[in-house]
């Protein structure tokens, strides 16, 4: 489907389960825009069907629950674009293209995750600062693994690890990483048994960026962050991380220019 459907572009579908219609054009998708004055209706009234729509500058302009009675049967007619935001504009349509392009890359499975943040991380040599990762946390000494995050069509990368991390809150969570580069991974917390290190099934998104472009980079995230946290309870905590990493991998790109 077009984008905007050759006319003035009112938002984005940010959150969706279940089968919803722009009326005359079709089911609707993650990150797929819709236009103005377009009427969106709900095919099915599961309990679990949901979507939440956001606009151009990723401000919730509509979303319906069908667990909440008769919402579902309420068509949702997008209003006239708003004033953009350059820089909101830009980086929320570049999230929405990756997010329709590859939702299962930025989906999120594991609820255990919610407890271990993705972030931006200063690469400086081999020196890897874990600070954002854990800053929340009690001191402990953390066992974690890394890999690069790599294209669907491409191999998996092999993992990097295990390091310890004698975390303290009151210094800085530095890493010794010989063989990593800037780029994308996925950070894996490992528990201990004996001289073998298990998975925990728990994981974050980390982008290494160099200290040329770690501030500008980590600015870009902590926006995009600031974003989620204004949608509250009107988007899972799934759907904002997912956005969340779609804006890491759009980030993590831009870096290799």
């Amino acid at each position: 489907m077009p984008n905007a459907l050759g006319q003035q572009q009112a938002g984005y579908v940010l959150e969706i389960n279940g089968q919803w219609v722009l009326s005359g054009h079709g089911q609707l998708a993650q990150g797929q825009s819709i236009p103005a004055g377009g009427v969106v209706n709900a095919q099915s009234a599961a309990a679990d069907d949901r979507i939440v729509i956001v606009n151009r500058n990723g401000e919730i302009v509509a979303r319906r629950h069908c667990r909440n009675s008769g919402e579902c049967a309420r068509p949702i007619k997008l209003p006239m674009p708003v004033s953009e935001s350059s820089t909101l504009s830009i980086f929320v349509s570049s999230v929405m293209s990756l997010l329709s392009g590859e939702p299962d890359r930025y989906s999120i499975h594991r609820k255990r995750d919610e407890d271990f943040p993705d972030a931006v991380v200063k690469l400086d040599g081999q020196q890897l600062d874990l600070t954002p990762i854990f800053k929340m946390k009690g001191p402990r000494n953390f066992y974690v693994r890394l890999r690069a995050i790599r294209r669907q069509a491409e191999p998996a990368a092999k993992w990097i690890g295990p390091i310890t991390l004698a975390w303290n809150p009151d210094r800085p969570a530095i890493a010794k990483l010989p063989d990593a580069q800037p780029g994308l991974y996925e950070l894996a917390l490992l528990e201990r048994d004996g001289d073998d290190y298990l998975p925990t099934g728990t994981s974050a998104w980390v982008l290494l960026a160099s200290p040329a472009t770690y501030s500008e980079t980590s600015a870009a995230y902590l926006q995009a962050l600031a974003l989620t946290q204004k949608w509250g309870n009107d988007v899972t905590p799934e759907g904002a991380r997912s956005f969340l990493r779609a804006q890491l991998d759009r980030l993590a790109r831009q870096n290799k220019r």
